[in-house]
């Protein structure tokens, strides 16, 4: 079943698999002629545009490219839904670093 506008009427109605894949409207007014896999077709491109654009920023909301990036907007570091400071990150780094060299330090003496 498919929710099928009329081209030349503009009246929805609903197309069931029994009927055609073209023909004839099935409001007595109307002349036109529907064409399912047109619709089909309008129906999928009109859901699926609004997907590629949602590629926002946790932090700000601001457009981005893909979701593993560098936000322009705000300057933080986007990792899917997670948005990082520099600072964190570096913050990271240093603590990560510390507890390495402990570890060395403790392997060494053993």
């Amino acid at each position: 079943m498919l929710k099928i506008h009329c081209p030349g009427c503009r009246k929805p109605f609903i197309w069931t698999d029994d009927m055609p894949l073209k023909g004839d409207c099935p409001n007595p007014d109307c002349e036109e002629t529907y064409d399912v896999h047109h619709s089909l077709k309008k129906s999928v491109s009109e859901r699926t545009t609004p997907t590629a654009k949602a590629c926002r920023c946790p932090a700000c909301g601001g457009a981005l490219a893909s979701l593993w990036t560098l936000c322009r907007h705000c300057g933080r570091i986007v990792a899917g839904s997670h948005t990082f400071r520099w600072r964190d990150l570096l913050f990271a780094g240093v603590l990560f670093l510390l507890v390495l060299s402990l570890l060395i330090r403790y392997a060494l003496k053993t």
